[in-house]
């Protein structure tokens, strides 16, 4: 695989001012602790980059359409074509030229764009179809009698032969179903922590740092290294991201189970977060009474909802790692 430079403001927020820093810095005095007051000063008054390592991102997610539109800029559309053919131009004769680092980026720029394509597919069907109707082919889908050609095609690029997940044809993994594509999701995020960690703490190196604990759920919490850079901007690397920094490919029986660590608390994390659909994920286990006899104390109502997600939880968890199992061809030894 050839290597290609990080681009660290990809995986950056920007707190505004306004809400990066509390107290505010007002030149007043504010509570710090019990019967402690104290004025704190900010280095400059600017906003507040945040670095993280990758998390898992479904790729069929889509932002709200006001969100979206908040995003268009005034730039006329010609102009947008223009600058767009542009650069793909210059990767593109850079990378006939021998530059590996243009013919990565151009295969990147690629993959996210036919990516993206399948996505608006998705949610905007209509419309893409009257554009889709008006090609003889198309990137997504192929005819019959071109599928051996693509078959040959693949084999011959050696498509995946060094990622860490198998490529066997004969893996029958039902890619569609939810919980199959949240492992795949997660594994693709631990794929990318590889190489992003390492460059996330030495973007950190000298900084101050501290622990912190991350709540998963009312049970798990995980833990996090917060790297306080000198111009107020702030790292943050989680135990799970960097584990994925460790891990080494392809999977087999000797890694599978580090890597199904890593790839569980990914997962936990993003059930944690609003667009995890965590309730949804729950939906999708049926109930289940609990086994034993019935405990001589009566048990409150919130003890049994407590208990009911716990063990529904965990039996989609069960589903995810069976479904990771189904995608690599490798069982777990636990």
């Amino acid at each position: 695989m050839i290597e290609h430079q990080i681009d660290l403001e990809a995986y950056c927020v920007i707190q505004p001012y306004a809400e990066a820093w509390r107290p505010p810095y007002d030149g007043k005095f504010h509570k710090v602790g019990p019967g402690r007051l104290r004025k704190r000063y900010p280095l400059s008054k600017k906003d507040r980059r945040i670095y993280m390592g990758a998390v898992l991102e479904p790729k069929d997610k889509l932002r709200p359409v006001e969100e979206i539109r908040r995003l268009v800029d005034t730039h006329p559309l010609g102009d947008v074509r223009r600058q767009a053919d542009d650069a793909l131009k210059q990767l593109l004769y850079r990378a006939h030229c021998g530059d590996a680092q243009a013919l990565a980026q151009y295969v990147r720029i690629t993959h996210a764009a036919v990516q993206s394509l399948e996505t608006l597919a998705t949610h905007h069907p209509d419309s893409v179809r009257a554009e889709a109707e008006t090609f003889p082919d198309w990137p997504l889908n192929l005819s019959q009698h071109e599928t051996a050609w693509v078959k040959q095609e693949l084999k011959r690029l050696g498509v995946g032969a060094k990622f860490p997940l198998s490529t066997r044809s004969s893996l029958r993994a039902r890619r569609r179903y939810r919980l199959t594509r949240l492992a795949w999701d997660a594994l693709l995020a631990c794929v990318e922590n590889k190489p992003v960690v390492p460059a996330l703490k030495a973007l950190a190196a000298g900084a101050r740092s501290e622990r912190k604990a991350i709540p998963y759920s009312r049970q798990t919490k995980a833990w996090a290294t917060f790297y306080y850079l000198n111009n107020g901007d702030v790292v943050i690397v989680t135990d799970w991201q960097a584990r994925c920094a460790k891990l080494s490919g392809p999977i087999t029986k000797t890694n599978i189970n580090a890597w199904w660590d890593a790839l569980k608390e990914c997962v936990l994390q993003h059930w944690h977060n609003p667009e995890g659909n965590y309730e949804a994920v729950l939906a999708l286990i049926p109930d289940a009474q609990p086994k034993g006899n019935p405990p001589e104390q009566p048990r409150s109502d919130e003890y049994y909802k407590q208990n009911k997600e716990y063990r529904k939880r965990n039996f989609a968890l069960a589903r995810v790692k069976q479904a990771f199992e189904t995608l690599v061809g490798v069982r777990c030894s636990t």
